[in-house]
Formats: C-alpha cells, structure tokens, sequence
C-alpha cells in the first residue's frame, strides 16, 4: 500500500555539496561580485610586514605567494603569485602597494588593487639581496646587496636609481636587515658580534655578542627593545633591551616559538609579528608577549591530482603525500584515506576521467584544482582548505557551497568592485549563490547538455538582482551571566542595533535590525519578535509579485521596534542550560538580518560554569502519530498506519525505559483506527491533539483536567529542557502543494476530501510550515522526527530550502536551527510502501522496530544509538526489495489499495532504490542518545 497519494511533481532532492566564486551577468561592476578564498600560506610562511597605520600585514611563504591581511577582523583580503621566494616586504605609504625583493634579487612594486606588477628591478646579480625599504619620507626604495656591502637606491616608481651607498662596519656584516624602515640597520659579524646602525648615516649605534644562529632582527627603538629569531634548536624569539646604551644590549627573555622564520613590530610598537612555519602570521602583544591574535593558513599546496584507475575517486595529494580521495559523485572527500597506505598509487593518476557519462578534465592550480570539460573550459574550482577539514568549490557564476559551517564560515568572502580592500562577509550573498550538492549536481545537468541545452538553467534557479540587494549588516552584541548558577539558569542580553554605510553605491545605506534568533551551543533557544511566528505560520503569497509581497509581509512581522534613540534595543531572554556535572562552558550565539533578509555577522559569548551543577535526569516524550480512518474514509485509509505507531511507542518505550537514562519515558499514541481496533491509552490522530501535546511541551499551555479526559497519558507531559528528547513519528499519506511543502494528513481532514491537492485539503491538512511553528519553543536537548509517508523527503527540502542561517521558513529551517534528526521514508516523488504479509507496516517503520531494535540488527557492540538507529532504517529499507522481505507471504506481487503493483525482481535485479529514505541530521552538538543495550 502506498501512503501519499497526490499526483504532483516534487522538487528535486537538495544535497550538501560545494562553494563558488562568482560574477554574475551585468554590466556595472556593482553587479560583479567575486567569492574570495582565504587559503592562507600554503607552508612556512617566510617573511612579514606591517603597513604604517598598523591595519594590514603583508607575508610570503616557500609556496612563492605574497599574501596581505587586515589586522582587525583578521581576514585575508589578496594573494600574489611570484617566480621565486619573498625575502622582504614593505607597504607603499597608501597601504594600496608593496614593494618586495624576492631570493632572485629582484626588486618588485605591485598594485595591491588589481595584483599588477608596476615595476622591477635587479638588486644583485647573485642570491645576496637581504632586505628592503623606503627612506623616511617614502620616496626612496632601498635595497641591500650583502655581497657588496652596499645600499642600492631608487625612486619609488623603481623608474631611476641613485648612487649606491656603502655600508660602514667595523667588521664584514651578514645578515643584513632593515628594521623600522630605513632608521636601522643591523648585521652579524663573523665572531658573533651584532652591529646596530644609523640606516641613513652608516653610522653605527650599539654593538652586542648574541648567539651566532641570531636570524632575523626588529627594532623597536620607542620600546628601546630588540627582538631576533635565534634558529637554534627549533626556534626561539629573544628580547633584547637597552638599545639605546652604548655598553651593549642585555637579553630580556625569551619566548618558546616553534620555528619563527621572520619577525616585524608594528609603527606604533606596540605588536610583534613572526611568520610561523605552519603557514601562520602570529601577534604578539609588546608588553605581555601574549598571543593577541593569528593570521591563519588553511591549507597545504596541491601537489598532484588526478582520476584514480578503476574508481570513481579524484586523487589529490597535498603538501608532506597529505592524500584525499574525492567522490565527484556524492561531492564529498575523504581525507588520509587508503591512498595514503598506496604512495604508488598516484603515478598512475589520469588527468581525464569520466562522471555521469561525460569526460571530466583535471587541472592543478597548486592553490586549487580546476574541472574541466574536455575542451579545457573550466566547470567548477575546488579548494581544499584541509587544515579545517574543510572545501570550497568555485563555479564561475557565483553559486558556492562547502561543508563548512554556515553560521560560522570561516575562509571565505566576498569581493565586490573588484576591491579586495573592502571585504564583504560570506552573509551578504549567501542567501542567493549558497547552493548545497551544488558540484554533483553542477556535474549532472552538464552531463545532460547535449540532450537538453538547457538543463542546468533548470537546476540552478536564477537569483534576485543583488545591485540593489540592501547589504548594510545590523550590529548584534552577546552578553550572558547567570541569574540562578546552581539551577542552571542564564540571563542572556542581545543588543541588537540599526547600522549605517554611506559607501554604498546602491543608496541604501541603513538598516534596522528584523528578525534576531539567540542559540545554546549552536541550538536555538530565543528568537524575537514573537510575531515571527506568525509569518511563520501563514501560507505565502503566490502569483508573479510572491516574492516581493512575502518579503513585506515578513518585514512587518520580523522587525524589531521601539529602538532607543541610537537605534539600539537590548533583548532579554531567561535560558535554562544542561545541567551536567561536566558541563565547563555555553556558548551563546545570536544573529539578526538586514531589511533584506541578509544575515548579520554571528555574535557570541561565554558562560563559564564555575561549579559542577547538580544533574537532571531528563525525560523522553514519545509522540507516536498513526492513522489508518479518517473523515473522509474509505478515500484516505491504511491498513498499517496504527500498528506503526502502536509498535513504536511500545518497542521504543521499552528498549528506552531498559536504558535506565530517563526518569520517565512519556507515551503519547494518537492513533485513528477503526472502532473494532481502537486501543485503550489512544487519543484521536487530530490537529488539535497533536497541537495541544506540543504546546505542553513548549510551555504555551498546562495541563488540565479536559486534556487528561481526551489524551492518555499527557499527566506525564512537561515544558521540555535540555536534558530531555523528543521524538515525534508520522505514519500516514503525505502529499506535497505547489511550493513542494508537505502536508501530513490526519484524522480531521474533513468529510468527502478527494485525494486531490487544492484549498481544502491544504487547509485542513497539516503542513510541515505549521509543524515548524508549534515546535520552535520546545528546547528538548535532542530532538527527532520519523515520517513513514509518500514524498516525505520534503518535509525538509522543500523548494528553497537550504541548510543554513537564511531566516526562511519552514520545517528544514527549524531543523536547522534547532539541530533536529528528521528521518523521511521516501524521497519527494516517491511513495512509501506499507506491507501486510509477516510485515504489516510500513517499510520504514518495520526495518527500524522489527529488524533494528527487536532483531537488534541496528546494534553495535550490542548497543544502538539514535544516529546509528537512523542510519540503519535509511539503509536497510532499499536492500528489503533486494533480499525480496517485501513481498507477500505467498510469494505473489502484493497490491497496493490505488492498485499499483509493487513489482519484485529478484535480488540482482531489483531497483536499488525503490524507497529510499532519506535522513537529515542537523545535530550540532553531537548529542547521541543510547536507545537500547542489548
């Protein structure tokens, strides 16, 4: 039997998948914006520098890329790539380009706008070029030749070169190196003595015996202090003092650095800077020596990439035989696979291979990987950024994604203008060109071109015009303290405020804030205004102005009002946290959106838990929803709808109740069955019951005397908390409208509704938007919902849908924010199949009570845990048709009611996916709750 039964075409099933850098048609530059990677030095970052207002760094490492920073935020904004290695840098005085000298003794000025080589000129003929720098009113370069012994001079423009100087010493100096421009000058002599110098004069300040490795040297002449990497035994950094005596600088301390390749302290002083050799540019505080913050490397260098023989896999080996094995067709890599056990394995890599019936080219890049087609026109980048364990995949169009997470993206962001100086975050377009499965699905619709040219602008939808998309980000701050620590209570305050950009060109340059969410350790817990919920709950608009309309409408409830005078508004919300005794911290989180529905930048803070709280034992809620009549039977009925339910609650219950973790385990069965079947302990499956159980759980309503007489067993039901689940099952038809939104049907569907989608039985189904409304205030630790019915998959991917921060509506976007599991039966356009026979359910629910909790099958090492219970339903269902369990006792083709036949082929012929169940599992705090111990 099949449980739907609406005929309507489904959208397609949205996967998590890839990233992109984009330019979107238009003809103004405002209408270009650029997806920027922030892979970092690849390894050994080499050398750094500081720009004179302190607000960039500038770096370079042995990948022969010069990289430039902002200080605050901490973002990489541009790289360059060289011929050969940097040996030194220096900021032009408008910070918008750098001077460079690399180890070819090249002299180099680049634009830092668009990375374009202004000029170059040859400082010596040899590897003996050391250091660089401008004189003090920034019109001179300087470039020292150490084989000479001299300083070689140009202009700034490297147009004209004046007469070189000769180096005064009382000894032959190595090591030469400019430090705070050109004020200093300090060498190494052969028998270990430092020699300080007057840059401009020659003239020397300060001699001192340090260590014969001392390297690198910085001055801080304002501090009187010293800094020098000593390359002894792994690298150190030591701190000298007393610059300014004429009787030699004393040692001050000495800071534990592994391996410090270059150091830089900022004009003002008051920071340090060393390049590290994991790729890292590091500050230091001046007066602590603390770290103060660190300018991150991502990932490592490509070595070498290609089809791997006899697989599907692309092969990518980073730097140190680091390998990964990416599967073009699920978009996902593995990393230190099994290729790292086969280091021969690589050589026999192809640069061509073939996926989804159409030949696949592979580029390196060093820096990424190029998809190619066979023409050598580039499809999509992918980066992998694997010191996060993370990657990035790049279309030309702008459409990205990442398996990164997108409330906390770190690495990227966007270009617009073509001024990397003027970063915008990952935020402001994210809305539009995030696509999940963007590059398996990116890789199919090109498959399909030759048959249909048009195939992938089917799939990609085409995104709003983003030059008048509002992109000024309201201000959000976080601040949490407790109200009651030993009951585990917080006060969470989130200030929220309008902001301000006369930059932008667009003219819309202010924002108030709409539409603020707070989270617990990444799990929603407070939004505001309450009204929100009523855009929630209320069905879109439609027609050729929907958007438009549905964006005012959710403006009018989302807005934040009554602000102060600054535009400000602090929000105060009271949050129970988990009391567990090893609780140590909470993380608390909040966003607001623009007028626009762009994302603010995520706020945080965080509580420490000075003393062990004292634990609760939680309780778990099952809510087991079966209905085989309705009003409007016989057109609606199942047969085994209600045992689903009925075995649900007793097998769980019972595997839960052996468990021993829960101080009750609270059953609620709403079942609708014939009268000869009804139960006693069942409730009627009706909106107003199942309404009625969560707004318990939600704390919206108590329980009296009238819902104890209509639903058993809700005596035991209580305002969720942290340290309980909840776990919500549907058997019944599901059907999807024409958004792709699912609707569940229920008892009180109405007399005489067709199988039919229109007003009526939209109106009196429930649809996955209203179930999102009524559980978004139930703060249950964990969270789950099982739904064995046709085209359940869009209960979550419904059109639009992608998970992420996007502030839409829905059940996928409630998942989301609240770290929910939803198992659906069957993908959008399937059904899902009910069996009677030795079966009697439906397929989904038997191979998780049947086969995984009472055959233990789900188990391992006798033990079976949500999301290895979960897991096992979403795969076993499609191997019943294999093994042919779904068939009738007799052996002959069971009929489903509408007649359709369910047609068994046999084991090696069956349709591998027939049903196929799909599982989302948003859990972000990797809670896994024990169901049975066997």
């Amino acid at each position: 039997m099949t449980r739907s039964c609406l005929c309507y075409s489904c959208p397609c099933l949205v996967l998590l998948g890839v990233l992109s850098v984009v330019c979107y048609a238009g003809s103004s530059e405002e209408q270009t914006p650029r997806l920027y990677v922030e892979s970092g030095i690849n390894h050994s970052a080499r050398s750094v520098a500081w720009s004179m207002d302190g607000r960039f760094i500038a770096g370079s490492g042995i990948d022969r890329t010069i990289r430039v920073w902002s200080v605050s935020p901490t973002r990489e904004l541009l790289a360059i790539e060289n011929e050969a290695d940097i040996v030194s840098l220096a900021f032009v005085s408008n910070d918008r380009a750098l001077l460079t000298l690399d180890a070819d003794g090249f002299v180099k000025e680049w634009n830092l706008l668009d990375q374009r080589l202004l000029g170059s000129q040859r400082c010596s003929d040899t590897r003996s070029a050391t250091s660089l720098a401008y004189s003090k009113d920034r019109s001179s370069v300087f470039c020292i030749d150490s084989k000479t012994n001299s300083i070689r001079e140009w202009n700034v423009t490297l147009t004209k070169e004046y007469p070189s100087r000769t180096i005064h010493a009382t000894s032959p100096l190595e090591k030469l190196t400019f430090s705070e421009g050109d004020h200093f000058l300090t060498g190494l002599d052969q028998s270990g003595i430092l020699h300080i110098l007057d840059a401009p004069t020659g003239t020397e300040l300060n001699t001192s015996r340090v260590p014969l490795n001392l390297d690198t040297v910085a001055v801080a002449s304002k501090l009187d202090r010293l800094a020098a990497i000593d390359s002894s035994v792994g690298g150190h950094i030591e701190i000298w003092s007393g610059l300014s005596k004429k009787n030699g600088i004393a040692r001050e301390r000495s800071l534990n650095i592994n391996n410090p390749h270059a150091i830089a302290f900022s004009f003002d002083e008051r920071t340090l800077a060393y390049a590290s050799e994991d790729g890292d540019i590091v500050l230091l505080d001046a007066a602590s020596w603390n770290e103060k913050a660190r300018l991150s490397s991502f990932s490592n260098r490509v070595e070498r990439v290609g089809f791997v023989p006899d697989s599907k896999f692309i092969g990518i080996q980073l730097w140190y035989d680091s390998l990964v094995k990416w599967n073009p067709d699920s978009g996902s890599p593995v990393y230190d696979g099994e290729l790292r056990n086969e280091p021969k394995l690589e050589e026999q890599w192809s640069e061509t291979g073939e996926v989804f019936g159409r030949e696949l080219r592979l580029a390196n890049l060093k820096t990424s990987i190029s998809l190619q087609s066979s023409q050598q026109a580039e499809i999509a980048r992918l980066i992998m950024l694997d010191k996060l364990s993370g990657w990035v995949a790049v279309t030309s169009e702008g459409r990205f994604d990442t398996n990164m997470d997108l409330g906390a993206v770190k690495g990227v962001h966007w270009i617009l203008s073509g001024n990397p100086f003027s970063p915008l975050p990952v935020e402001i377009f994210m809305r539009d060109y995030y696509e999940p499965g963007l590059l398996p699905r990116l890789l199919a619709c090109k498959a399909l071109e030759s048959q249909d040219p048009k195939s992938c602008a089917k799939e990609f939808k085409t995104v709003r015009p983003l030059a008048s998309l509002n992109r000024v980000q309201p201000l959000v701050e976080v601040h949490a303290e407790w109200k009651d620590e030993a009951a585990g209570v917080a006060t969470v305050r989130v200030k929220v405020q309008s902001n301000t950009d006369a930059e932008m060109k667009n003219g819309k340059t202010f924002t108030k804030p709409y539409d603020v969410r707070l989270f617990r350790d990444g799990q929603l817990v407070g939004w505001a205004p309450k009204t929100s919920v009523e855009w929630q709950l209320e069905p879109p608009p439609t027609g050729p102005k929907a958007d438009e309309l549905d964006l005012a409408r959710w403006q009018e409830k989302t807005e934040i009002r009554d602000l102060e005078k600054d535009g400000s508004k602090e929000l105060t919300f009271q949050v129970q946290v988990p009391r567990r005794a090893d609780l140590k911290q909470v993380v608390f989180t909040a966003y607001a959106f623009n007028e626009d529905r762009v994302k603010s930048a995520t706020a945080s803070a965080t509580l420490v838990v000075d003393k062990p709280l004292k634990p609760r034992m939680g309780k778990a809620y099952l809510i087991s929803v079966g209905v085989n009549r309705t009003a409007s039977s016989p057109i609606w009925d199942l047969h085994y709808a209600a045992n689903d339910a009925r075995q649900m609650s007793k097998v769980l219950g019972d595997k839960l109740e052996g468990t021993r973790q829960f101080a009750d385990v609270v059953r609620i069965r709403l079942v609708s069955d014939t009268a000869e079947q009804h139960e006693a302990g069942e409730a009627a499956a009706t909106k107003a019951h199942l309404g009625a159980v969560l707004d318990v759980l939600a704390g919206r309503r108590r329980v009296d005397e009238q819902l104890k007489k209509e639903i058993p067993g809700i005596e035991g039901v209580e305002k969720a908390e942290p340290e309980d689940l909840v776990l919500l099952s549907f058997s019944s038809h599901g059907f999807t409208d024409s958004r792709g939104v699912f609707h569940i049907v229920l008892e009180d569907i109405g007399p005489h509704t067709t199988q039919t989608v229109n007003p009526e039985s939209l109106r009196k189904s429930l649809s996955s938007d209203v179930l999102s409304g009524w559980l978004r205030d139930v703060d249950a630790g964990e969270m789950t919902m099982i739904v064995d019915a046709c085209h359940s998959e869009a209960t979550v991917a419904a059109e639009g849908f992608k998970p992420g921060p996007m502030g839409s509506r829905g059940l996928g976007q409630l998942a989301y924010d609240k770290g929910m599991r939803i198992l659906a039966a069957s993908k959008s356009n399937e059904e899902a199949m009910e069996l009677g026979g030795a079966i009697k359910q439906g397929l989904l629910s038997y191979a998780l009570v049947e086969e995984g909790l009472v055959e233990g099958k789900a188990a391992k090492d006798g033990k079976v845990y949500m999301t290895g219970w979960l897991n096992y339903g979403e795969q076993e269902v499609p191997d019943l048709y294999k093994t042919g369990k779904a068939k009738g006792t007799d052996g002959k083709q069971p009929l489903a009611p509408n007649g359709r036949d369910i047609i068994y082929l046999g084991p090696d012929q069956a349709p591998p996916t027939y049903q196929q169940p799909v599982l989302f599992d948003f859990n972000k705090q990797n809670v896994n709750t024990l169901i049975s111990a066997q």
